[in-house]
């Protein structure tokens, strides 16, 4: 059958040996397989169904390069895509039989550079790729409110990432080439500030934090992850500096109080206190020295 659409021709196959296809009255199936758009002898687009049953209409350049194809089947869904005129595809859109909505744009070497996608479950993800496809930037909204973005080495390791909770958790963390995280800071809802430092093996050696209560604190630890100096300054105003031995006990302490009093406590590795140096507000200096081995004064003792 030919029906003329001005100057181009509409060729349509037909069959009676039936598969697909329309039932017009019982025992006779009319099977349209393919529709062919034409002009001045060229084939410029058709509609046709793929053995396994899936439509396919797609239209054609003038060098018979596919432009535009949509299409549906079972493995991909329904799918749209725009081609550049060598017939490659370019920019894709894609409604996932699992509910997934994905748009994409490919490079010269068909390796997609950009994708936006939104999960069935609620979640959305954005993400840019350099031209060998290894993707550089990702920035995704999960179904449980997190907000994070990431910058990628180019071997797939995050490099840095941000992210804020849905309670109002705000980080950043800074990793090196191997993926181990290096550098991490952060705030609470509640108004508490903090930043980590870690080893290239992921251990953490030092920590800075400003507390929402007016507190503030640092640490260093060794390779083990034992605390061996401590600074702090509690909402009260005193200053106190700890050294530890290694084992993780306190070996020295250095406090000065706000009301002017201070002074200086060493112990030994089993934390007895041994000698006591102080200075009283009115400058009275003090030394005392533990009167019985093992003995444990209280803070206040002269």
């Amino acid at each position: 059958m030919r029906y003329k659409l001005g100057a181009c021709v509409l060729l349509v196959v037909a069959s009676q040996a039936g598969a697909v296809g329309q039932k017009v009255n019982p025992g006779n199936t009319l099977d349209l397989r393919r529709l062919n758009l034409v002009d001045q002898g060229r084939i410029m687009g058709t509609m046709r169904i793929m053995d396994d049953g899936s439509p396919v209409i797609e239209f054609l350049n003038r060098d018979g390069k596919q432009t535009l194809v949509i299409t549906s089947n079972e493995r991909e869904g329904s799918l749209i895509s725009v081609n550049a005129p060598d017939g490659s595809s370019r920019i894709r859109f894609c409604l996932g039989n699992d509910g997934t909505s994905t748009f994409s744009i490919r490079g010269r070497t068909q390796q997609d550079v950009y994708e936006l996608k939104a999960g069935a479950d609620g979640s959305v993800t954005q993400q840019f790729s350099d031209g060998a496809g290894h993707p550089r930037i990702r920035s995704q909204v999960d179904a449980n409110g997190l907000c994070q973005n990431s910058i990628l080495h180019e071997n797939g390791r995050p490099a840095y990432v941000a992210a804020v909770k849905r309670d109002g958790t705000v980080s950043q963390i800074y990793y090196g080439p191997d993926g181990m995280a290096r550098v991490l800071l952060g705030t609470d809802p509640k108004g508490s500030a903090r930043l980590d430092l870690f080893d290239d093996h992921g251990k953490h050696r030092s920590g800075m934090a400003a507390e929402a209560d007016g507190s503030s604190r640092m640490t260093m630890l060794d390779g083990q992850q034992r605390t061996r100096l401590a600074m702090s300054v509690p909402r009260s105003g005193d200053a106190q500096l700890k050294l530890n031995y290694p084992g993780g006990t306190e070996g020295i302490s250095l406090t000065t109080e706000s009301q002017g009093r201070s002074r200086i406590t060493l112990k030994d590795p089993r934390g007895h206190v041994g000698i006591m140096l102080g200075v009283d507000v009115d400058g009275q200096p003090s030394f005392d020295l533990a009167p019985v081995a093992g003995s444990k004064p209280n803070a206040g003792d002269r």
